[in-house]
């Protein structure tokens, strides 16, 4: 699969933002495992929110993210007046399979509903008309349910939870980091005071669960290295380039010379020491950004 935000640039459709007879042509908005691991063939995504709804860690999971006995928690949308969620909208051409198989995913599995939305684009798109979006809803009359409680016990929940798709840890920290490094300048309180609880929680007990974090904030930021350098190899070569300032770095340099050092550096020293290389300073990069917002 491409990565995030490639799909937009590369494709030259021309869909209707809802279905009709004439095309089944839909867009299903993801907010948690969606973001990261869709799971069906889509033609286009976008970095944007829905209005009127808040992400809360209140539906439980016994299958993908914990079991019957160590049930963990995952995200579900509460409406809430002027609130805000962010995260990545599809647009999905439906051929009969891959609905169902969503379907089955979030309802069958994990006890959602349907309903719909309007999804407002970020970015380059932010003054575009906003697009009617599928989302799926963990109600409290589903049995997975687990409604509200202290962040404190959300956060044991979470880090004694493992399922089949992992660990309940690395769910949140996926989340995370696709807040923080696609839409920086978003505050989600509910998520990042969790994220807290859970740091605290796991560097005094189980320390070897923060590399989820490291792991999904490198993930993240690979995306778009490997995006900007889609968008380098196009660039003219008396286009300013960046220089790396570091020991690789001898001068001017094309933007798609300078990616992969990046990325290098990033694998050798760690994700904590590579934090403080400004990847934004890279044209490449800059593109790739506006490009998945």
């Amino acid at each position: 699969m491409a990565p995030f935000g490639q799909e937009s640039i590369i494709s030259n459709h021309s869909t209707s933002t809802t279905p009709t007879n004439e095309s089944k042509d839909v867009w299903v908005f993801g907010y948690g495992a969606l973001i990261w691991e869709p799971d069906f063939e889509f033609k286009e995504s976008r970095i944007g929110y829905i209005e009127g709804y808040s992400r809360r860690f209140w539906q439980g999971n016994d299958e993908h993210r914990g079991t019957p006995n160590k049930v963990g928690r995952v995200a579900t949308l509460v409406k809430e007046p002027d609130a805000q969620t962010w995260g990545r909208a599809f647009l999905v051409h439906d051929n009969g399979q891959s609905l169902k198989k969503l379907e089955h995913r979030l309802q069958v599995l994990g006890g959602y509903t349907s309903t719909t939305a309007q999804f407002h684009s970020s970015g380059t798109r932010a003054n575009s008309k906003p697009i009617d979006v599928l989302i799926f809803i963990a109600l409290p009359s589903n049995p997975l349910y687990l409604g509200p409680a202290p962040l404190g016990i959300c956060a044991c929940d979470i880090v004694d939870a493992h399922g089949s798709a992992g660990h309940n840890v690395e769910y949140l920290a996926k989340l995370v980091a696709f807040m923080k490094v696609y839409c920086p300048n978003v505050n989600d309180e509910h998520l990042f005071t969790l994220e807290n609880f859970v740091m605290r929680k796991i560097k005094s007990k189980y320390p070897h669960l923060e590399r989820y974090f490291e792991a999904a904030i490198l993930e993240s930021f690979s995306n778009i290295l490997e995006l900007a350098d889609t968008f380098a190899e196009d660039e003219e070569e008396d286009e300013p380039v960046a220089e790396l300032e570091n020991e690789n770095s001898r001068g001017k340099r094309k933007t798609r010379n300078t990616i992969r050092p990046v990325q290098n550096t990033m694998e050798k020293k760690g994700m904590k020491k590579s934090m403080s290389l400004n990847l934004v300073t890279l044209p490449g990069v800059q593109r790739a950004l506006k490009a998945i917002a």
